[in-house]
């Protein structure tokens, strides 16, 4: 029995003073064929380049552009995405994006305070985050002493609070700056 039969029977049992309405039959063939369309043009680009989209609110930084691999910093830890890599969604904490564009060192690297990687299928990657800086733009002396604020600040609030929270992401964001850096702070 067709899926569109066995809804058709359950509904039948479920009101059987009711008949079941032709539009079901109708949206579960539509649905059936777009999903089969869809999964049709995700594997369209299975052997076609890797290509990515990092984007911040207000812009995109890289914009569908081929690439040969993207490391981002994983809330469960850092890891590389390459061709065919299994679709996933993975929430980022602080730390460098590594866009790799040929394996052969031309790449960029973006420090970005948290966000969102997304791998389809169909060989695109799409990574969003609030913000992201080169990480050639930073000032390790300026984190130092950004991130001694964060952690007199944690210090200096009162526990629980929302003060404490703003400050121990403050202090989160900024060590993994000078990870990222190479110094300590």
């Amino acid at each position: 029995m067709a899926v569109a039969g066995r809804v058709a029977a359950r509904w039948v049992r479920a009101a059987p003073a009711v008949r079941a309405p032709v539009l079901a039959r109708r949206s579960i063939a539509t649905t059936r064929a777009a999903l089969a369309e869809e999964a049709e043009e995700a594997h369209a680009n299975v052997d076609g380049d890797m290509l990515l989209t990092f984007a911040v609110p207000d812009k995109a930084l890289v914009q569908k552009r081929a690439i040969f691999r993207v490391t981002v910093p994983g809330r469960a830890g850092t890891f590389g995405i390459q061709k065919r890599s299994p679709p996933m969604l993975a929430e980022l904490r602080p730390g460098v994006v590594d866009v790799d564009f040929d394996g052969k060192g031309d790449s960029v690297q973006y420090f970005v305070p948290g966000g969102f990687a997304f791998t389809h299928a169909d060989n695109t990657v799409d990574v969003s985050a609030p913000e992201a800086v080169l990480l050639e733009d930073i000032d390790a002396d300026l984190v130092r002493s950004e991130a001694e604020k964060a952690k007199q600040a944690k210090d200096a609030a009162a526990s629980g609070s929302p003060e404490e929270a703003k400050a121990a992401i403050a202090s989160e964001v900024y060590k993994a700056l000078g990870h990222a850096l190479g110094v300590s702070v």
